[in-house]
């Protein structure tokens, strides 16, 4: 019989991952040999293992129907006694792991924090915020993976709300030590609502009953850590619509109070202000000044008016046109950010004509320009003292030096100008003077440059 078995489920061709680990399961709660038991293993894992067999095993995710169900005495003991949450997540994780789970769903996820808020409610701790629970479905996902696993318990795809019914053999597997479940039973239907599993839950967007929008949460319990994040449990009723009505009826009184006090002090400075306008009449104003006011020459109306500078007060069609243009942008009409600035208080250069006109002001009205004839001296002797050689360098800026100080003879020349005319003189004796400094500079170079290949030469040979 034990043969035919094997070979039916070596030949079946429907076999699911849920229903392997029921067989395992029903296997091994049934009181069989131990050979019999093996062969019908070694047939599961060969079906499992074989990569040309038609069964494609998955991982199925293993369903608790009660959790709280399956603690013992001492878990429930722990959980009561426990300092933090970290410790209450630790002994459930612990009891997952000695069951036999291996992969967590979200409902079993969910009866665990259920379960253990039911266990805070009751040891009198206040209740915790909302994205503190949400916080804590990550660390006990974490806490469960990190738990070590128990291999020789077997696993089961569904754990029925009866610990009793998943046999006696898995029973003293999961339970050792003389332990047993205490099969206790809790109304967590209600605590179910306070557990926001995911993100997106209505305690974490602000729900609020009725036609009223959502509130965003507050960002000082969403950076709060978690252990911080609790509230004292509130005995107060909550307040009804006439109570709001008369609160604010209240407050409106209060500020019509306040209005009043304050306007008084100002009727009172006011009634003051007309009594002693009433008790001194108005003096009679003086002859003299009306006479000057009268003596003053109105303006001919050929005679033109100088503009205000500050128009505001004047309707935009009467107003002058802007000015646009400075030397930074040279004029330009569209202007600039600086002209365009509304507190550019300096020239304003409506054009490119007036630009250049301005230039023209400008160059005429500086000094006259410094020669370049002593930098370029400076620079000459700087190279005659530092430079290798003569040759076609000293011949070019001898040469530039003379085109210069031509040009700059003619222009002072041909200036109807009569100060550029006085100064070309002082041109001319300067230019005879750099002439000679030059030329016995020149002199005394060449003079230094032959003796010095001389003795060179000779010391050599």
């Amino acid at each position: 019989m034990a043969t035919t078995f094997v070979e039916r489920i070596r030949a079946a061709k429907n076999w699911t991952s849920a229903g392997i680990i029921q067989l395992i399961g029903e296997v091994q709660s049934m009181e069989l040999p131990d050979a019999i038991k093996e062969s019908i293993q070694e047939a599961v894992e060969t079906c499992q293992t074989n990569e040309a067999s038609h069964i494609k095993l998955s991982s199925c995710g293993q369903k608790i129907a009660h959790v709280p169900a399956y603690l013992t005495t001492a878990d429930w003991q722990a959980l009561e006694s426990a300092v933090s949450k970290d410790d209450q997540m630790s002994v459930m994780a612990k009891r997952l792991r000695a069951m036999g789970l291996t992969s967590l769903k979200e409902n079993t996820v969910h009866q665990v924090l259920a379960t253990l808020l039911y266990v805070n409610h009751s040891r009198g701790q206040p209740q915790m915020q909302p994205r503190a629970i949400h916080s804590m479905v990550d660390d006990f996902q974490a806490i469960f993976h990190g738990t070590a696993k128990i291999e020789a318990v077997p696993k089961l795809a569904t754990y029925s709300e009866d610990p009793l019914q998943n046999g006696e053999a898995w029973l003293s597997q999961a339970y050792t030590n003389g332990c047993s479940p205490a099969n206790k039973k809790l109304p967590l239907h209600a605590w179910y609502r306070k557990v926001p599993m995911r993100k997106n839950h209505h305690l974490l967007v602000g729900y609020h009953a009725g036609s009223q929008a959502a509130v965003p949460p507050d960002p000082m319990l969403a950076t709060a850590e978690p252990d911080m994040c609790t509230e004292k449990p509130c005995n107060s009723k909550p307040k009804t619509l006439q109570e709001f009505e008369d609160q604010h009826f209240e407050e409106l009184r209060k500020r019509k109070l306040e209005a009043k006090e304050k306007a008084v002090p100002k009727a009172k400075a006011k009634a003051k202000a007309k009594a002693k306008a009433k008790a001194n009449p108005k003096a009679k104003p003086n002859p003299k000044a009306k006479a000057k006011a009268k003596a003053t020459p109105k303006a001919k109306a050929n005679q033109a008016k100088p503009v205000a500078k500050n128009q505001d007060h004047l309707p935009p069609h009467k107003r002058d046109p802007p000015i646009f243009g400075c030397p930074k942008c040279r004029g330009n009409p569209s202007g600039c950010g600086q002209c365009l600035s509304p507190t550019y208080t300096g020239l304003r250069l409506p054009g490119r004509e007036a630009y250049r006109a301005h230039m023209a002001r400008k160059a005429m009205a500086g000094r006259p320009p410094v020669s370049p004839y002593l930098a370029i001296l400076a620079d000459q002797i700087r190279w005659l003292n530092h430079g290798p050689c003569i040759g076609a360098k000293v011949s070019r800026k001898l040469f530039a030096l003379h085109a210069m100080l031509a040009l700059s003879l003619s222009l002072s020349l041909s200036s109807p100008c009569r100060d550029t005319q006085t100064h070309t003189h002082v041109y001319i004796y300067i230019y005879i003077y750099i002439e000679m400094v030059y030329t016995m500079v020149y002199v005394a170079y060449i003079i230094r440059f032959y003796f010095s290949n001389y003795f060179r030469f000779s010391f050599n040979n």
